[in-house]
């Protein structure tokens, strides 16, 4: 689940402009008084439920913002771009366990907020899984958390204090 909470804030920044896109092309189809009426209503569901999914992206990056606190907001999204905690901790001034610690806590929280919606893993992939948008920030946020990976071992659950 974390791939995907990274991919929702590595897509961000584009989902607003690819939905206003997506528009603007039904649009275009639905105008076209030449076309052939049966593929361009197709096309028109075609694009209509890629553009759904794209908001529903949307809605759970705004969810995520509202429920998760600043600091963990920021550390997702240098995170999500690549930044490994060593150097998300050099840019903030703060110790890089620290802030390696608070970046596994802030991933589990949102997978947390993002699963009590009804989105695991296994849904995300299911019906997000397949478009062009997250396939592509899948790849780039895979080979960059590899790369950026300080430590090899995972962010453990953390373990209640007796």
């Amino acid at each position: 689940m974390k791939l995907y909470v990274l991919i929702i804030f590595r897509l961000s920044d584009r989902l607003e402009k690819k939905i206003e896109a997506m528009d603007k092309k039904i649009e275009r189809i639905a105008y076209d008084p030449f076309g052939n009426t049966v593929r361009q209503y197709e096309k028109i569901l075609e694009i209509s439920d890629a553009r759904t999914r794209l908001i529903n992206l949307k809605v759970m990056y705004d969810l995520l913002i509202r429920e998760l606190s600043g600091e963990e907001t920021l550390l997702i999204a240098r995170h999500a771009l690549g930044l490994s905690s060593g150097e998300i901790a050099e840019s903030l001034g703060m110790n890089g366990s620290t802030v390696y610690k608070r970046l596994c806590k802030a991933i589990r929280h949102a997978e947390k907020v993002l699963e009590k919606t009804g989105f695991d893993e296994k849904r995300m992939e299911r019906d997000y899984g397949d478009l062009p948008q997250v396939t592509a920030a899948k790849n780039v946020v895979k080979r960059r958390v590899k790369r950026a990976a300080v430590r090899p071992r995972r962010c453990a659950e953390q373990k209640p204090v007796a």
